[in-house]
């Protein structure tokens, strides 16, 4: 058996500066042992980077994907919230009635459970969002529900909350530690806008 005494890492680092070698000395490939699947079950060259392209074409469909479902999801919600702020706009009677705003903003956003509490009922809570078993203060929800978000219902600083707003799902994903609270903020400083009016 021959000797190999070539240092096959300085060879990849060729091949990596001058890409366009076996372009340039197509001949080259014609003395190349290239692996078959019948030498010991391994995978040609050619396959080993059509399987390599495919892994990466899948990891970026996944990530397409991804991008694609939360701005859809962001879109959704963003006309929930411009419809919810109409709502406000043409029902001021709901200022005087929280559990009637309560009841419109959970069927408008397709939730099961939404509660808006004033300072004068409840103390305000921590801003929290995420399984309601971890919660910071525990709010006597039904059973049913798992995952929840509270938020100060509270006019722009330096106005101080005027009560807090708790939004609840049945599902332990809906609302999650991690998430953003962007809009469910710009929910709360509606609801407070319609409450401030009363006050």
């Amino acid at each position: 058996m021959t000797e190999k005494n070539y240092d096959s890492q300085a060879i990849l680092e060729f091949l990596k500066q001058h890409p366009d070698f076996l372009l340039e000395h197509a001949d080259a490939l014609y003395t190349l042992q290239l692996p078959r699947r019948s030498q010991g079950g391994v995978i040609s060259f050619v396959e080993h980077q059509v399987q390599r392209l495919q892994q990466e074409n899948k990891k970026l469909n996944e990530q397409l994907y991804t991008l694609i479902s939360n701005a859809q999801r962001s879109e959704l919600i963003r006309q929930q919230v411009h419809r919810w702020a109409c709502h406000l706009l043409t029902r001021p009677h709901w200022a005087r009635d929280t559990q009637a705003m309560a009841q419109a903003l959970a069927e408008n956003f397709e939730l099961p459970y939404a509660a808006l509490l004033m300072a004068h009922d409840a103390p305000i809570p921590t801003r929290y969002c995420g399984p309601i078993a971890q919660a910071p203060q525990q709010f006597d929800l039904p059973s049913h529900l798992l995952s929840m978000a509270c938020i100060p219902l509270q006019l722009p600083p330096p106005a101080s909350p005027m009560g807090t707003l708790i939004v609840a799902s049945a599902d332990p994903n809906h609302f999650t530690t991690d998430m953003a609270t962007d809009f469910l903020t710009q929910i709360a400083e509606l609801c407070a806008l319609a409450l401030s009016t009363v006050q």
